[in-house]
């Protein structure tokens, strides 16, 4: 056990937050029960504790270090790396710079975000290599860049357009009702207790798409089906073929063909010209933003590359998140 301070962005993150902590052994005085939602600062002890603040100064001259949540993981701050992006600031230029200095970033000459030019705030992001780049209000050039475009939402920097718009979803008494009637043992006892307060005091049960998502998992086929009349079906999960299609739809390909990926399920192999050439080096290049666009699907849980220049050829095998 360690001691920690965790800044929380909203009900829905600090849900996620509490999930981790648990998972480590963390957990409230009153046990592994998910509350405080509201409260803006969480602590953590050396006993295992979790405790929370509302008072800013407060978790500012806490002298523990500082973690935040990125994929399912507490990360010290300054001590993460996030991949390039771009993003619009518009309307959350605080919460999007501030995050952005949590997980390491910076503006160049600003060691602090509070002390960033205030235009800032109201601009187009760009991030690489940890460094933070803007241009302005320049809209036609902020798409021309080939960087994948996030929004900050919940706390967390996710790919645009793959947030799910349906959450949080509100479920009438009926509606849980069912979904308890119909869960195992261990998930009744768990859906009570996590609903019943919610339904008492505010007449309806919200349900986050994290929670809704962690239910799935553990869903027979009935219960499946059961949650698509209620939550609507899910978007079909693109295959690692069609990811790879709209990618190559996004960039212009060299004249050489070669450097047409190749996919099969879970396999990616880059044929390449001989080295030292143009188109050699096309290829690479090639590769290399393919496997940095990879990086940023949500459907896409992890890569490997296999480099065998030998054989002319760039093999990344991937891990699907189905």
């Amino acid at each position: 056990m360690k001691q920690m301070k965790i800044r929380i962005h909203s009900p829905e993150h600090s849900e996620q937050v509490q999930k981790v902590l648990f998972e480590l052994g963390y957990e409230w005085i009153s046990g592994k029960t998910f509350k405080n939602f509201e409260q803006p600062f969480l602590f953590t002890w050396l006993d295992g504790d979790i405790t929370y603040s509302n008072s800013e100064s407060h978790f500012e001259n806490k002298k523990y270090p500082e973690y935040v949540l990125q994929k399912g993981t507490l990360v010290l701050v300054n001590q993460t790396i996030m991949q390039p992006m771009k993003i619009d600031a518009k309307g959350k230029g605080v919460e999007v710079l501030k995050a952005l200095y949590d997980r390491g970033c910076q503006y160049s000459g600003y060691s602090e975000y509070k002390d960033v030019p205030a235009y800032l705030y109201e601009s187009l992001l760009f991030v690489k290599n940890d460094i933070i780049t803007h241009c302005n209000n320049d809209t036609a050039y902020f798409k021309e860049q080939s960087y994948p475009e996030y929004e900050f939402f919940n706390g967390e920097f996710v790919p645009i357009g793959t947030k799910d718009t349906r959450f949080p979803f509100f479920l009438t008494q009926n509606q849980a009702e069912s979904i308890i009637d119909i869960a195992c043992n261990s998930w009744k006892e768990t859906l009570i207790n996590k609903w019943a307060n919610d339904y008492f005091i505010e007449g309806t049960v919200k349900v986050t798409e994290h929670f809704y998502k962690e239910m799935c998992e553990a869903c027979t086929a009935e219960q499946h089906k059961l949650f698509d009349e209620i939550f609507g079906k899910d978007e079909p999960v693109r295959t690692l073929q069609e990811i790879v299609d709209e990618f190559e739809g996004r960039i212009t390909l060299s004249p050489n063909r070669n450097d047409k990926a190749q996919v099969d399920d879970k396999r990616i192999i880059i044929y390449t010209p001989p080295a030292n050439t143009q188109w050699f080096l096309e290829a690479v290049k090639y590769f290399q933003n393919l496997l940095q666009y990879l990086h940023n699907q949500p459907e896409i849980r992890k890569c490997n590359t296999f480099p065998t220049i030998e054989d002319n050829r760039l093999t990344i095998v991937v891990s699907m998140e189905y």
